[in-house]
């Protein structure tokens, strides 16, 4: 089983110009892999209490 990791970043209005090439650069140095569609399943609590604290509760499988 593949596993899969997801980053996020917080950056400055000045990077997001080269964000483009650094990803362009970044792809070159990973296998290439067939796509896949994946599915997702959100969670919250009724009251919504998970998005009132902006948090996510997801599973995502294939």
């Amino acid at each position: 089983m593949d596993t899969e990791i997801e980053l996020k970043f917080l950056v400055s209005e000045a990077v997001i110009p080269s964000i483009p090439a650094l990803i362009t650069q970044f792809a070159k140095t990973v296998k290439n892999k067939p796509a896949r569609n994946l599915q997702n399943a959100y969670f919250d609590t009724p009251s919504r209490e998970l998005r009132a604290l902006d948090i996510g509760l997801r599973t995502r499988c294939c």
